[in-house]
């Protein structure tokens, strides 16, 4: 399991009203992975994934805090995964060659052409 929280205290309704939760970071809730892992595991996969589709175009989809943990780890210099904004529903397209990886369009949108909304 890996509970992405965010950094304030989380709130949830359930029956027996409010409660908080006392974790206030990604990955600080007892019995998750930590971003390390996710980060390792998650980027594990996409360069599977990459491998296996070799020269052919590859489909990887999740939440935007694996996915950040993913850009920043293959493109340093988009800074720290927490600077990254990434959009619901956003497309971001990374090209892998030789080992490589160079980000062609981050937080775009359908229809949109293959240029960064980020800032």
């Amino acid at each position: 399991m890996f509970w992405a929280g965010g950094i304030a205290p989380v709130h949830r309704v359930d029956v027996n009203g409010p409660t908080q939760s006392p974790w206030y970071r990604v990955g600080q809730a007892p019995g998750v992975e930590s971003l390390h892992a996710v980060r390792a595991r998650a980027t594990e996969a996409v360069l599977d994934l990459a491998v296996r589709a070799a020269g052919e175009s590859a489909v990887a989809v999740s939440h935007d805090v694996v996915l950040r943990e993913i850009l920043t780890y293959l493109s340093p210099s988009l800074g720290y995964p927490e600077q990254l904004t990434l959009d619901t529903g956003c497309l971001d397209i990374v090209e892998l060659n030789r080992g490589k990886a160079t980000i062609v369009g981050l937080n775009q949108h359908p229809g949109e052409p293959e240029t960064s909304r980020q800032p």
